[in-house]
């Protein structure tokens, strides 16, 4: 076996690791009913279908990473090769037309501004995954023997995209859990956004919005505000929600400002 050939056979369990984790990322929020984040390819869809989007891409991401697990067949590489190329698409648009969305590979924890680094990540992925289809031994044939080849290449590959994954910096973060007070957490509005969403506060006031997207939105301290336009008595009016980002469950609050009201805290409720 040359050295190019172990190089390819290489790639499959690092491509099946990357899918199962990206799909259980995604599936979390879901199973936890905290939410989908409006992130990645999701913020492209329609509000209504996207918990249904969100998991049938979560199943198809496992799915495809234990069919490269397990079956060696170069249709299932072919398929994690398309897989790949389609995200370097969707990141690509993400970045030049919506980067605030985030890229959503890893579910919620993908929330940050689309950046070139990101991009520059799903581009390398999608070539080890072209690169994979040069490979023909089963998986489980790689890692019961492995040479200096294949654990070089691992290592090296593991460390690269590690170092382009601006996601570690959060994950690190929520692991570290309350060590960081609320006020300093780095939380992506866009998962601020989807707690509020699966929030009764939401569907309490949902009929008085006009825009299905925040025309603002900003921090102070531990609430993430959400200015919406809306209507009732047939005067407009803002809505604005107030996102508590301590905790599992947040407190979620709300006011109702016209233009005569004189500027309460948007958190004090209504």
């Amino acid at each position: 076996m040359n050295a190019l050939t172990e190089f390819a056979e290489a790639q499959p369990p690092l491509l099946a690791l990357l899918l199962v984790v990206a799909g259980a990322a995604k599936l979390l929020p879901v199973v936890r009913g905290s939410g989908i984040a409006p992130t990645g390819v999701l913020a492209l869809v329609p509000r209504r279908y996207r918990g249904a989007a969100s998991t049938t891409l979560a199943c198809a991401e496992v799915t495809l990473g234990i069919a490269l697990l397990c079956i060696p067949a170069l249709s299932v590489r072919l398929a994690v090769a398309a897989s790949f190329a389609a995200a370097v698409l969707v990141v690509g648009f993400l970045w030049r037309r919506k980067p605030e969305a985030g890229c959503g590979c890893f579910g919620d924890l993908s929330g940050e501004r689309v950046g070139a680094r990101t991009l520059v990540r799903t581009c390398v992925v999608a070539v080890l995954a072209g690169i994979a289809l040069g490979g023909r031994a089963p998986v489980s044939a790689t890692l019961t023997d492995l040479t200096a080849v294949h654990v070089t290449t691992m290592v090296i590959e593991v460390g690269v995209i590690a170092a382009l994954s601006p996601e570690l910096a959060l994950w690190w973060v929520r692991l570290r859990g309350r060590s960081v007070p609320c006020a300093y957490r780095r939380v992506p509005s866009a998962h601020a956004l989807g707690k509020l969403r699966a929030h009764a506060e939401w569907h309490r006031y949902a009929e008085l919005l006009t825009a299905a997207e925040p025309f603002d939105e900003w921090r102070d301290l531990c609430w993430q505000m959400f200015a919406f336009p809306g209507c009732r008595d047939g005067l407009d009016v803002d809505v604005v929600f107030a996102v508590h980002l301590d905790g599992r469950g947040p407190e979620v609050r709300v006011a109702v400002v016209t233009a005569a009201d004189t500027g309460e805290s948007v958190v004090a409720g209504v």
